[in-house]
């Protein structure tokens, strides 16, 4: 804010366009959790599997827990958190189970610092009630991780474990038993040790046994253990994706259908089906089998309700974990109509996005140093992988369907699915190698022979090869409204309702003509790179809603929570027409952009008192308490949510064009040194040899405090000095207008913008 000697108030914003004692509960039992820094003393920050840890009894290694051990509290933190903590369940040991007296080993390992460390501590008693330790590690020639680990089988059906070999190295191998279950019926992950001191990359597990094992194999070398490779299993991994939908009405027959993520080789599935959810996998369940990924039944009866799981079997009928469970209802859906449908591209390999730290918080925004080596983007002439994930989303069953891929409008692959039951699920992809300049990725499918569709609207799909990516997370609750409920794309798919929103995020790029900022609108372009399904309750209930990863640009949860439920059919598909404006702007903050309304001003924000008049300046308010509105309120990251980008947030993403995210609002940093201010009178005219004192915002106050004071010249004209006036925390150097005693720069957020 400006007051100068001509009675004139001026509000200017920055629109730059350039377990400590352990808690017992009823779950945990004895959980050991510590501090772990690096030897440079910040926190280890790193997640599997980059960082990991042994855990061993009274300095016997042969049999280990390691992080993945199953927490016994219901919504406990991971064992390894991302924010310098880590910790175990001691009670996922058996055979024997912990005792008072027993030392504990633990083996932390972090290969992004190429460090690692030991801690040491003995259980008092049983409750364990201890001071939390902190694990400073130390560099080391760490091992490699073992590579290329893979599980076959011989002709005599023993395990054959293989991995690529380090010379110099020696391994031990470790075997868990599925079956060894704790609380809840998780698995105990308590690893035994088979044999150690193995040179080659290989080794055969002698046991003809049908029951379910994984195994992890430790490298050793010259005297330093190293982190344990990824597990590999000897039973089948879980089938993915399964859905139940009535497939054909006269009689009516229902087609489970489901993706095995694996090599389908030897690979069969039992299918059961129950009357209630939560009903058990015996033979009174069991209704097939098959070598397919799909079951046709035929025993149902119209309005009646089946739920389905399945499991697959390897060769030595050692089974995996059964399927989530699927459900339908012995009903006519959408008319009988098919619905061949592209639900989104996945673009493979995934590099991460920035990873930043404020110093101090809100501030300063820069790499940490854990990322900041990391590869970001694909490199020139690599080979990259389009995956598209295709669905029938309709009612009816489609006997032929084509898939046609397209580069820049050029088609480079054809290829035939064959039947596609409603709901079911098939994935093709293509290659195509990176180019430093973006091109045009395509997919399109359709029925081989035409038929009637509940609609075409939905049958291609393109992205840009470049495009910022992001990840979508969904419950249950929500995936069952958007298939009963019509999106604006005329489908019954929650995939097709979230492509309409980025739809008209990329029509708000390019609708963002600001002549002086982005002529031609800003070129950006952002896609739905992948969607992951929950139960309901799964998802944070707070923030994005989302689980922190990143991998994609920006991500955002969808909870089925009763209030977002009627926020959805009520609002969204009732009121707007299927549009989620909120959505837009909370993507907006994904990518970088802050909220404008972070600019505005309440009276009971302005503490500056009229040096003249011993009273607060005569401002009233514009709305409600509202003293100064942000010029661009009236656009998508204000309150205005429909009527897209303003200039300033144009500006902002067009100076990040197509750069991964992770910086927030770090384009307000544009400021030139020099900066210099014209005061008019309520005619434009200028305001010659007026007294002049500014005062900034300061998270959300201005104080009555100015940080600069002076004269206009002859002109009008106040160069804003680069020395603070006395009364500022005694006068201090700033190097723009927007220099605060924390940083150089603005907050990330704009709260001092003002």
């Amino acid at each position: 804010m400006i007051f100068c000697n001509k009675f004139f108030y001026f509000f200017f914003s920055l629109f730059c366009l350039c377990s400590f004692s352990l808690a017992q509960t009823e779950e945990d039992f004895v959980y050991y959790k510590n501090f772990v820094r690096h030897s440079e003393g910040d926190n280890c920050t790193h997640l599997p599997p980059e960082s990991g840890f042994i855990t061993y009894l009274n300095n016997d290694l042969s049999r280990i827990l390691i992080e993945n051990a199953p927490r016994w509290e219901t919504g406990g933190d991971p064992n390894i958190t991302g924010t310098g903590v880590f910790g175990v369940e001691l009670g996922n040991f058996s055979d024997p189970p912990i005792q008072p007296g027993d030392s504990v080993f633990m083996k932390f390992f972090c290969y992004a610092e190429g460090q690692h460390g030991l801690l040491r501590d003995q259980i008092a008693g049983i409750p364990w009630g201890y001071f939390p330790k902190t694990l400073y590690l130390r560099p080391a020639n760490l091992p490699a991780v073992p590579q290329n680990i893979t599980l076959s089988f011989t002709t005599s059906d023993r395990r054959l474990i293989q991995w690529s070999a380090e010379p110099g190295a020696t391994y031990s191998v470790y075997r868990r038993e599925v079956k060894d279950t704790v609380i809840f019926g998780q698995s105990r992950m308590l690893y035994y040790r088979l044999a150690e001191g193995i040179i080659s990359g290989s080794f055969v597990d002698t046991t003809q046994s049908q029951s379910a094992h994984g195994y992890i194999v430790i490298p050793k070398k010259l005297g330093i253990y190293g982190l344990h490779s990824p597990e590999v299993k000897d039973f089948p991994e879980t089938p993915e994706q399964i859905e139940a939908a009535v497939a054909y009405t006269n009689p009516f027959r229902v087609a489970v259908t489901w993706i095995y993520p694996a090599d389908t080789i030897e690979i069969r599935y039992r299918i059961y089906r129950g009357s209630e959810e939560n009903f058990a996998l015996d033979s009174l369940h069991f209704v097939g089998e098959t070598n397919s990924q799909y079951f046709l039944d035929e025993q149902v009866l119209a309005g009646e309700i089946y739920y389905y799981r399945v499991i697959a079997l390897n060769r030595l009928n050692i089974p995996g974990n059964p399927s989530a469970v699927a459900s339908v209802r012995v009903e006519p859906f959408a008319g009988g109509l098919p619905d061949p449908d592209v639900l989104y591209i996945t673009r493979l390999p995934r590099y991460p996005r920035y990873e930043v730290v404020y110093d101090p918080p809100g501030y300063n925004p820069r790499l940490s140093p854990q990322s900041q080596n990391l590869k970001h983007y694909p490199s020139v002439g690599e080979m990259m992988t389009y995956r598209s994930i295709i669905r029938n989303s309709g009612g009816g069953t489609i006997e032929n369907v084509q898939v046609d891929w397209y580069v820049d409008s050029v088609n480079v692959h054809t290829e035939m699915i064959g039947r596609l039951f409603p709901r079911q699920r098939h994935y093709s992809q293509i290659q195509h190698l990176w180019t430093d300049h973006p091109v045009m990725i395509r997919c399109e499918t359709y029925p081989v022979n035409p038929v009637t569709e509940v609609t075409t609207g939905n049958n291609s799909l393109s992205i840009r090869s470049n495009a910022l990516s992001f990840h979508f997370h969904a419950e249950k609750n929500i995936l069952d409204l958007f298939e009963t409920h019509q999106n604006p794309l005329g489908s019954y798919s929650f995939e097709d309702w979230s492509q309409v929103q980025l739809k008209k995020m990329n029509q708000f790029f390019r609708q963002a003509v600001y002549p002086a900022v982005t002529p031609t609108g800003v070129p950006e372009y952002v896609f739905l790179d992948t969607v992951s399904y929950y139960q309901n309750g799964q998802l944070p209930s707070g923030g994005t809603h989302a689980p922190e990863n990143i991998l994609w640009d920006g991500q955002w949860g969808f909870t089925g929570d009763a209030a977002a439920i009627n926020y959805f059919q009520n609002i969204v598909l009732g009121q707007n027409n299927g549009m989620d404006w909120a959505l837009l702007h909370e993507l907006g903050h994904q990518i970088g952009l802050i909220d404008l309304y972070n600019m505005d001003v309440q009276e009971s924000e302005l503490q500056v008192i009229e040096p003249r008049t011993g009273q607060k300046p005569p401002l009233g308010p514009v709305a409600w308490d509202v003293l100064y509105y942000s010029s661009r309120s009236n656009y998508l990251m204000h309150s205005n949510f429909q009527n897209g980008f303003s200039d300033h947030s144009a500006g902002g993403l067009f100076r990040n064009l197509s750069k991964r995210r992770g910086y927030f609002g770090d384009y307000l940093k544009d400021i030139p040194s020099e900066n210099t201010f014209l005061i008019g009178d309520n005619h434009q005219n200028p305001v010659a040899d007026a007294d002049i004192s500014i005062y900034q915002q300061q998270d959300h106050i201005i104080p009555d405090i100015p940080k600069f004071k002076g004269q206009t010249d002859s002109q009008g004209y106040f160069p804003i000095p680069h020395q603070t006036d006395p009364a500022y925390h005694g006068g201090i150097y700033v190097q723009n207008p927007f220099s605060t005693i924390y940083s150089a720069f603005p907050h990330v957020v704009g709260t001092n913008s003002v």
